[in-house]
C-alpha cells in the first residue's frame, strides 16, 4: 500500500491554518511517522505553512533522508545547537507555534520558547 504523506502534510497544514497557527512542533515517533514516513525515534518535526522539517542527529540522518517524503531533513549537532535555535532557523517572525501537550513536556517547551523570544507570538496546544 502506497502512503500519501504529502496529502497528510497538506491536511495537517490546513488544520493549523484553520486554528490560527503558522507552525507546530511535533513529537512522538508515531506522529512523526504518520506525517513523514520516518521510522526512527530520535527526531522532532516542525510543520510550517511553507515547509516540513525533520530535526534529528547524526545517528539517524541518513535513515531520515531515505525514509521521509516531503520533509527537509536537518542534522542538529546537539553539543553545539539547542533545539530552540534549530527551530528558530525555520520560523518566520511572529509565528504562532502550536504543540501537542501529550508529547511536549513543560521543560522542553519552556526551553524552546525561551530561545525563540521575538520569533514566536504564542505557544499553544493544538485542539
Amino acid at each position: 500500500m502506497q502512503v500519501n504523506y504529502l496529502k497528510r502534510q497538506a491536511e495537517f497544514k490546513a488544520l493549523l491554518e484553520q486554528q490560527g497557527y503558522s507552525a507546530m512542533l511535533v513529537l512522538g515517533h508515531e506522529n512523526i511517522r504518520y506525517l513523514s514516513g520516518f521510522s526512527g525515534n530520535a527526531a522532532y518535526a516542525l510543520i510550517t505553512q511553507n515547509a516540513c522539517v525533520l530535526i534529528t542527529d547524526y545517528r539517524y540522518h541518513q535513515r531520515a533522508v531515505a525514509e521521509t517524503t516531503g520533509f527537509k531533513v536537518v542534522c542538529r549537532d546537539r553539543d553545539n545547537e539547542t533545539l530552540g535555535h534549530c527551530i528558530n532557523r525555520h520560523l518566520n517572525p511572529n509565528s504562532h507555534v502550536a504543540f501537542d501537550a501529550s508529547y511536549v513536556t513543560v521543560a522542553i517547551w519552556q526551553g524552546v520558547a525561551d530561545e525563540l523570544s521575538g520569533h514566536i507570538n504564542s505557544g499553544k496546544r493544538l485542539n
